[in-house]
């Protein structure tokens, strides 16, 4: 099966120090987001969660795909492919893919 990692934001307009809270460019009329990445599979025009996790403060995207990786081979999955969008843009994860590591 083919998993796709992504990252997604949620505008924050409340109290900047609630955990997982992280900055970035403003958008939305604020610089504050919750954040949180999932793995998604899709499956026969459905798609099924079977990772996430809150992205932190200096999370790195390598270890965030590591991380959804973990969580879909813990539940018994076998990852044929793994499909990065632009959250994930350091050019680490796919090396984490394809290795294996």
């Amino acid at each position: 099966m083919d998993v796709r990692p992504r990252r997604a934001l949620r505008p924050l307009y409340g109290d900047r120090s609630t955990p997982g809270i992280i900055g970035g460019p403003k958008k939305a009329g604020t610089s504050f987001f919750h954040a949180c990445a999932t793995g998604v599979l899709i499956h026969k025009h459905r798609r099924y969660t079977v990772g996430l996790m809150s992205v932190t403060k200096g999370a790195k995207p390598h270890q965030q795909v590591q991380t959804l990786l973990d969580q879909v081979a813990a539940r018994g999955l076998t990852v044929r492919g793994v499909v990065l969008d632009a959250g994930f843009d350091s050019g680490r994860p796919c090396c984490c893919c394809r290795n294996g590591t």
